[in-house]
C-alpha cells in the first residue's frame, strides 16, 4: 500500500468552509458587513470594548465563587432547610451562566467557528459593529419618519401611528439580531443541507476503498469529488496532516469524525466503519464493513429527511397564512374600516370632499386628503403591505428551508454553454415589452377608458413591470433553461444507465461493446442520445475512453458538454474498475448505481410529499392571490362610495398599486420557497418560474381588478 505521504502528494490546502456555491450565498452579507463594520471601527476602539468584557468576566466569575462558596458553606453547615438551598443553587446556576456568556463574549470561539463554517470572509468584530450600525441607522430613520408624522397629525393618535411608534422599536432590535446572527444561520443551514451529501462522500470512499485499500487515497477521493463544506473538509483533513497539525491521516480523519459526529451521528458511524474495513484481512470482511458504512448513513439520511417532510405540513401552513391569507384578509376588511373610521383610522372624509375639478376617484390623489393623519395612514398601511408582511414570509420561509435536507445537487450548465441573448439585448427587449404593456396606463389615467380606466391606471403600470421582468428573465434563462432540463433527465436515467453499463461490462465485455447494447435499449431517452456522441467521438477519433470523456492535449472531452458532476465520477471509476477486471466492476460500480438511485428515489420522496403544498402555493401565488386582490380593490371602491364623492383614507390609485406591488414580492417568496421546497434551491428554474409566470399573475390581477370595478362599480352606481 502507498505511503500516506504519497497519497497526499496532491493535496492543496482547503479554501474554507464554503465552495464558491456557499460564498454567492452570503456574499451580500459580507459586502455589507465591510461597508458598515469597517467604517464603524474607524470611530470605535474594538480593545475598549474586549476591556470592558473582560473586566465583566471577572467580575462573573468572582460573584460565582462566592455564590459556590455560600453554597458550599450551607451544605457543609446546619441545614436552614430546603428552599435556602435551591435559592443558592438558583443563584450560582445563574452566576455560572453569565460567566459563560461573558466568556463566549470575550473569546467568541463558537462564533468564531460558525464564521469560519459558513466561508465568510469577515471577523467578528466586523460583525458586531455592523450589526450596531444597522440598528443605529434604523433607528434614526424610524424616530425621524415617526417625528414628522406626529407633527403632520397634529398629535392625532391612529391606530396606524401607534403601528409606526412599534416598528421603531422591534425593527432596529430585529435587524441588529438577524446581521448579527447570520454566520450561525447559515452555518446551520449548510449543515443541513450537507446532511444529503453525506452519504455521497461515505459513497465515494467506498468506492476508493474498493478498488485501492487506502485510507489517504479514499479520504483524497472524495474530496476531490464531493461538493461544499463537506468536501472543504475533507481537504482539510489532508492539510492537517501536512501541516503536522496530526501525526497521521488516520488521527486527523478521527478528529474530523468526531467533530462532524456531534450533530450527524450516522455520519460518524459510517467514518468509523470505514476506518475500520482498512483493517480487515479479508475482501469479505472489507465488502461488509463497507456495506455496513453505505447502510448506515444512508438510512440515517432517509430518517431524517422523512421526518423533515412529515414535520412541513404545520409551518407550510403558517407561512402560507402570513404570506398569503392574513394579507388578502386585512386587505378585504380595510374598505370596511376605512369606510366606519373605526379607531380614527383615516378620518379624513370629515369636513373636506374632493378637490376642486378633480375627478372622482381619479387618477392621482385627487379627491383625498394626504395631509395630517391621513398621511400616517398612508404610511402605515405601504410598511404594512409592501414592507411588514413580505418580510416576515420571506424570513419565515428562510426559516424553513433552511431545515430542508440536500439529497440530490441539480446540474447548473454554465453560462458559456449555450448561445444567450446579450444581457444589454435581454435588457433592451425587456424594456420594450414593458414600456408598451405599460403605456395602457396613460389613457387610462388621462380617462379615455372610461370610470374603471381612470380608477386603475396604476395596475396596468405594475402589469408593464411584471411583463418587462417575465421577458428579461426568459430571455435570459430560455437557452439554460432548456440544456438544464436535458442534463436533468439524463442525471435521472443515469443510474439505471450506470447499472445496465456495469453489468454487461462486469459479464465480460468490452467498454465499446457495452455502449453499443446499452444504447440499443434505451432508445429516445437522454442517456442513448449521449453514448451515441459518445460512440461518434470514439469511432471518428480513435482515442481512449478515456480520452474521449475526460479529453487530452487535443481539445476537451465529451464530459465538458455535460457539466454533470455525477457522471464524471461514475464513469471515471467505471474505467478505472474496468482497468481491474470485470468482477471489480461488478464489485464496484453496481452498488454505485444502486446508491446513486436510491438517492434519486429519496429525493423524489420529498417532492412527492410536498406535491400537493407547493401546488397549493404556486396556484395562490400566480391565480387565486391576484384575483382576490384585485376584487378586493374593486371592493375598496364600492364600500367607500368613490363612484358617487366620498373622500377615501387611501386614493383608489395607491390602493392598487400597494396591492399589486405586494403581490409583485409575493411571487418572488412564493416562488422561492416552492423551488427551494422542491429542489433544494435550483436558482435556474426559479428563474425560468419566475420568467414563465411573473407576467400571468400581473395579467390576472389587472383583468380582476378591472372587472371588479366594472361589476361592482355600476352596482355601486
Amino acid at each position: 500500500m502507498a505511503s500516506a505521504a504519497d497519497d497526499l502528494a496532491g493535496a492543496t490546502p482547503p479554501p474554507g468552509a464554503a465552495t464558491v456555491q456557499e460564498e454567492t450565498a452570503g456574499g451580500w452579507y459580507v459586502s455589507f458587513v465591510h461597508l458598515l463594520g469597517r467604517a464603524l471601527l474607524g470611530y470605535v476602539d474594538p480593545a475598549a470594548r474586549t476591556a470592558r468584557l473582560s473586566a465583566a468576566l471577572e467580575r462573573a466569575r468572582s460573584d460565582r465563587q462566592k455564590q459556590a462558596a455560600s453554597l458550599a458553606r450551607e451544605e457543609a453547615g446546619e441545614s436552614q432547610g430546603e428552599a435556602t438551598r435551591e435559592r443558592l443553587e438558583r443563584r450560582l446556576a445563574r452566576a455560572g451562566s453569565r460567566a459563560e456568556r461573558l466568556e463566549e463574549a470575550v473569546r467568541r470561539t463558537g462564533f468564531k467557528r460558525e464564521i469560519y463554517f459558513a466561508g465568510l470572509e469577515v471577523t467578528p468584530d466586523e460583525v458586531h459593529y455592523a450589526a450596531l450600525a444597522t440598528f443605529l441607522l434604523t433607528f434614526i430613520a424610524l424616530v425621524a419618519l415617526l417625528v414628522v408624522l406626529v407633527i403632520a397629525s397634529a398629535g392625532v393618535i391612529s391606530v396606524f401611528l401607534l403601528v409606526i411608534a412599534l416598528l421603531t422599536g422591534v425593527l432596529p432590535l430585529s435587524f441588529y439580531v438577524f446581521v448579527y446572527n447570520y454566520p450561525g444561520l447559515l452555518a446551520r443551514r449548510l449543515r443541513v443541507q450537507t446532511l444529503g451529501r453525506a452519504p455521497e462522500a461515505v459513497h465515494y470512499m467506498a468506492m476508493s476503498l474498493r478498488l485501492n485499500r487506502s485510507l489517504p487515497l479514499a479520504v483524497r477521493f472524495a474530496s476531490e469529488n464531493v461538493e461544499g463544506n463537506l468536501g472543504a473538509a475533507l481537504k482539510k483533513v489532508q492539510w492537517d496532516v501536512l501541516s503536522r497539525k496530526y501525526a497521521s491521516l488516520e488521527e486527523s480523519f478521527l478528529h474530523f469524525s468526531d467533530e462532524w459526529g456531534n450533530w450527524n451521528e450516522d455520519f460518524m458511524r459510517s467514518m468509523y466503519a470505514l476506518r475500520l474495513s482498512t483493517h480487515e484481512k479479508s475482501t469479505e470482511g472489507l465488502t461488509r464493513d463497507l456495506e455496513k458504512a453505505q447502510d448506515i448513513v444512508l438510512s440515517g439520511t432517509r430518517r431524517k429527511i422523512e421526518e423533515f417532510s412529515s414535520s412541513l405540513s404545520g409551518p407550510t401552513t403558517v407561512f402560507f397564512a402570513l404570506g398569503v391569507l392574513l394579507p388578502l384578509v386585512i386587505g378585504a376588511m380595510l374598505p370596511m374600516v376605512f369606510l366606519s373610521n373605526l379607531a380614527n383610522l383615516g378620518n379624513l372624509g370629515a369636513g373636506t370632499g374632493p378637490s376642486p375639478g378633480a375627478t372622482p376617484g381619479g387618477g392621482g390623489l385627487a379627491g383625498t386628503n394626504t395631509t395630517g393623519t391621513g398621511l400616517v395612514t398612508i404610511i402605515g398601511f405601504v410598511l404594512a403591505m409592501d414592507v411588514g408582511f413580505p418580510f416576515v414570509a420571506l424570513l419565515y420561509s428562510l426559516q424553513i428551508l433552511s431545515k430542508r435536507p440536500g439529497t440530490v445537487t441539480p446540474p447548473r450548465p454554465p453560462a458559456g454553454s449555450v448561445k444567450r441573448p446579450p444581457l444589454s439585448e435581454a435588457v433592451l427587449l425587456a424594456l420594450v415589452a414593458g414600456v408598451a404593456t405599460g403605456a395602457v396606463a396613460v389613457p387610462a389615467y388621462l380617462g379615455y377608458l372610461g370610470t374603471a380606466g381612470t380608477l386603475t391606471w396604476t395596475v396596468f403600470a405594475l402589469m408593464g413591470i411584471g411583463v418587462g421582468l417575465s421577458v428579461g428573465v426568459y430571455l435570459r434563462t430560455r437557452a439554460l433553461a432548456k440544456v438544464g432540463n436535458a442534463l436533468q433527465k439524463l442525471e435521472n436515467e443515469f443510474p439505471d444507465t450506470l447499472f445496465q453499463l456495469a453489468s454487461r461490462m462486469g459479464e465480460g465485455l468490452r467498454f465499446e461493446r457495452a455502449v453499443e447494447r446499452t444504447t440499443a435499449g434505451m432508445r429516445g431517452t437522454e442517456s442513448a442520445k449521449f453514448f451515441d456522441r459518445l460512440l461518434y467521438v470514439l469511432r471518428v477519433s480513435g482515442g481512449t475512453p478515456e480520452q474521449a470523456l475526460f479529453g487530452s492535449a487535443r481539445g476537451p472531452g465529451l464530459l465538458a458538454r455535460y457539466p454533470s458532476r455525477q457522471m464524471r465520477v461514475s464513469l471515471r471509476a467505471l474505467l478505472e474498475a474496468a482497468s481491474k477486471g470485470p468482477q471489480a466492476v461488478t464489485d464496484t460500480v453496481i452498488p454505485m448505481a444502486q446508491h446513486l438511485k436510491d438517492l434519486r428515489n429519496t429525493d423524489a420522496a420529498i417532492r412527492t410529499s410536498l406535491r400537493g403544498t407547493v401546488q397549493m402555493m404556486k396556484g395562490s401565488a400566480f391565480f387565486f392571490a391576484p384575483v382576490v386582490m384585485g376584487m378586493t380593490g374593486a371592493l375598496y371602491l364600492l364600500l367607500s362610495g368613490v363612484l358617487a364623492s366620498g373622500a377615501l383614507a387611501v386614493p383608489p390609485v395607491l390602493f392598487f398599486a400597494v396591492m399589486g406591488t405586494y403581490l409583485l414580492e409575493m411571487v418572488f417568496i412564493i416562488g422561492h420557497f416552492s423551488i427551494g421546497i422542491e429542489t433544494g434551491g435550483d436558482r435556474l428554474r426559479f428563474w425560468t418560474l419566475v420568467g414563465q409566470f411573473l407576467w400571468i399573475a400581473m395579467a390576472v390581477f389587472a383583468v380582476g381588478s378591472i372587472l371588479g370595478v366594472l361589476t361592482l362599480g355600476s352596482g355601486a352606481g
